[in-house]
């Protein structure tokens, strides 16, 4: 078997509330009763000097229709490093898709009030994937079982979209530029120019690839969500992008482990290399909004949640309340993914969003004759 770097692999691809039955002749326990499922309400998800809330800030209105919530992409939208995952997305060779179904932000956002239920058959985002996997085989993980009753395809087909669907998500784009390629050279380098080489390489090189300002056909990002619109054209579909990782200011503090990676004498990111990888992601989110545009401008109603990127800022590796993952030598496949705070903040960004947006983008005349014919038909 072909040995894999394991920063290959880096980006990856309800419970009921009890009722209470208070009588009014113990009126003062009453009071303490609901102060207490108050108190344990704020912090179920830890302090808020350290965690972000999931709690709503206004009133519901969410401009959500009728039916079900699909969520489509890649590690972080799969909860790469946030284990259990779910059944069968564990297995060494077969299938690693690494599905958190306790802490991925999908996950967490179906059980927010108002958002549409998250089936087994629509959380089929899964570590590694790229623009590829969404329309064909996941060529990053050939043996996924698949939600369509194990039949051969891409998430925008394998996905629950034979019934109605009310709301998408999905994060796509980031193994493309090579994210792990990135991560691989430059916690490894040596020698300085040599992060900057590799980013500036995927830069020139990958994206415009997908860029479908640049590039014609399906697999590029204006395809994903052209087909997105044609796969569920009465949903919400909303674009997150990719946060900021790292604070420069922080980088002598940030170490990536105990022990230098082997073969390298590094203990630490330094601050030329933290501000070229914020560089890759900067590049990468310009390119998702542009595309988002760009299927717009063909009738896709696309919409861009950019507190997805915002909300993590104060947030990045080493502060108080790091929303990632650091490296890990025992977990590789998890080093550098949202954690348990990142995925909540992912969640929060979406579902404030959804509140203060309760209109979705209005749909032009003739839109659905419009839209080009870029992938399979409707299944």
């Amino acid at each position: 078997m072909t040995e894999i770097h394991p920063f290959q692999v880096l980006i990856r691809g309800r419970t009921g509330r009890p009722r209470a039955r208070l009588q009014l002749r113990a009126s003062l326990f009453a009071v303490l009763a609901v102060t207490v499922m108050i108190c344990t309400g704020c912090t179920l998800f830890g302090s808020s000097s350290q965690t972000t809330s999931l709690q709503p800030t206004s009133p519901l209105n969410l401009g959500l229709g009728p039916g079900i919530y699909v969520a489509l992409g890649d590690s972080f939208s799969a909860g790469e490093g946030n284990p259990p995952y779910e059944s069968g997305t564990d297995i060494w060779g077969v299938d690693e898709c690494h599905r958190s179904h306790v802490f991925a932000y999908p996950v967490l956002l179906s059980a927010m009030p108002g958002i549409p239920q998250l089936t087994d058959h629509s959380f089929v985002a899964c570590s590694g994937a790229a623009i590829q996997a969404l329309f064909d085989t996941n060529n990053s993980n050939p043996f996924e079982v698949m939600k369509n009753g194990g039949a051969i395809s891409g998430q925008l087909y394998a996905a629950a979209f034979g019934q109605p669907v009310s709301l998408v998500t999905l994060t796509i784009g980031g193994n493309d530029l090579d994210f792990p390629g990135i991560l691989d050279t430059c916690v490894k380098a040596q020698l300085p120019p040599s992060c900057f080489v590799k980013v500036h390489s995927s830069i020139s090189t990958l994206l415009p690839k997908i860029d479908g300002r640049q590039t014609a056909g399906k697999y590029t990002l204006a395809g994903v969500y052209l087909e997105a619109r044609k796969q569920a054209p009465s949903a919400r579909i909303l674009v997150l992008g990719y946060p900021h990782e790292f604070n420069p200011d922080q980088a002598d503090q940030f170490y990536i482990g105990f022990f230098p990676v082997p073969g390298t004498g590094r203990l630490h990111l330094s601050k030329d290399d933290e501000t070229v990888m914020n560089s890759a992601t900067d590049a990468m989110d310009a390119v998702i909004r542009a595309n988002v545009e760009l299927a717009n401008s063909r009738g896709a109603r696309i919409e861009y949640v950019a507190d997805s990127v915002s909300k993590f800022v104060g947030h990045e590796q080493d502060t108080n309340s790091n929303a990632f993952n650091g490296f890990s030598e025992t977990g590789w496949e998890k080093s550098f993914h949202p954690n348990k705070i990142g995925q909540r903040i992912y969640a929060k960004a979406v579902y404030d969003y959804l509140q203060g947006h309760p209109a979705a983008p209005a749909r032009p005349k003739d839109s659905g004759k419009d839209l080009p014919q870029i992938g399979r038909a409707h299944v």
